[in-house]
């Protein structure tokens, strides 16, 4: 959610906190969801209101995929650098994909067969529900008016 939202929960004594495992850190939660605070989270104006997007998740809404690349650790060197020592530089690299459950990817505008970009990526048309049910998928993206 957006900080100023977050501020607003905090000032109504809607947040609370639970502590790590050790008891170091205090992690903070709404209605027993754990609470993210990012003021990169979308805040849209319109007539005079200001409208920001928080997403609510269920754990485990979020599948990992990682698929094998063609080269995936290489290296170089350069012989004069470090003052005549020689440098060498390590590379990987990894291909992977994070995926919401509840959701499939269509493909239906994508350019180019190598991969889709941001754009690609958050353009509804390239998204289609897998369930008949919304309240089956477990993810949900929240509007508040003014904060």
């Amino acid at each position: 959610m957006h900080s100023r939202l977050y501020t607003n929960l905090q000032n109504a004594n809607l947040i609370s906190f639970i502590p790590n495992a050790r008891g170091e850190v205090n992690i903070p939660t709404y209605m027993g969801y754990h609470v993210v605070v990012a003021d990169t989270m979308p805040a849209t104006s319109s007539g005079g209101n200001v409208y920001y997007t928080s997403y609510i998740c269920a754990p485990g809404i979020l599948g990992w995929g990682e698929s094998p690349v063609a080269e995936p650790v290489a290296t170089e060197k350069y012989q004069a650098q470090g003052n005549g020592m020689g440098v060498e530089a390590l590379f990987t690299r990894r291909q992977f994909a994070l995926h919401p459950y509840g959701f499939t990817w269509t493909d239906s505008s994508i350019a180019d067969t190598a991969g889709p970009t941001r754009t690609e990526v958050e353009t509804t048309a390239n998204w289609d529900r897998a369930y008949s049910e919304r309240k089956q998928i477990k993810f949900a993206a929240l509007l508040t008016k003014n904060g």
